[in-house]
């Protein structure tokens, strides 16, 4: 979730965030919330409806009711949301919350689904061809940036190869073999 809207949602409930602020010994909130931005609004609505609660329906013969976030993430194609403390309304809406993150498309908050290869995600058409493009693109890139970094040393090692081509050194056979099994010429 880009940071802006992560600190929305800390700032509006502080209660529910506590923990974002303490080291990874004693809480995953120290890596923030790890999903998209299309499930803000899920989780704004679930921390108003969960905030509401404590601070206006718990009894006070009950005993105080808190709830801390522990961590907040992606799973399975899937909103989970791990917390301390609650009751069964606050795991009502956790529930809630998590379902409807698996219909909702986690990149733009769009009507969703889960595809079933590969990474599990929860996504919109749209959203999925532009990952599936994204992600092409990243490959073909890093490709290149491979080659063009390791030219050099793949030149370096081809040099021995194009002598025994050239029949000047017979002790690369088996280099020679490779070479042609891996396109070479």
């Amino acid at each position: 979730m880009k940071k802006e809207l992560q600190d929305k949602l800390f700032e509006k409930y502080p209660k529910v965030f506590r923990q974002r602020d303490l080291p990874m010994q004693q809480t995953c909130m120290c890596w923030g919330i790890t999903c998209g931005d299309g499930w803000y609004n899920i989780l704004d609505v679930m921390c108003a409806e969960i905030q509401h609660h404590l601070e206006h329906n718990a009894s006070k013969d009950e005993g105080t009711i808190s709830v801390e976030a522990t961590q907040v993430k992606e799973k399975y194609g899937g909103l989970r949301f791990y917390y301390n403390g609650g009751d069964d309304l606050i795991r009502g809406l956790v529930c809630m919350a998590e379902g409807l993150s698996y219909c909702t498309c986690e990149e733009c908050g769009s009507p969703g689904t889960q595809n079933d290869e590969s990474w599990i995600s929860t996504l919109c058409d749209s959203c999925r061809e532009n990952i599936v493009e994204t992600r092409k693109r990243s490959v073909e890139e890093a490709a290149q940036r491979f080659v063009e970094d390791h030219e050099t040393a793949l030149q370096m090692l081809a040099h021995p190869i194009d002598e025994a081509i050239m029949g000047q050194e017979p002790e690369y056979e088996e280099e020679i073999e490779l070479y042609k099994t891996f396109g070479g010429d």
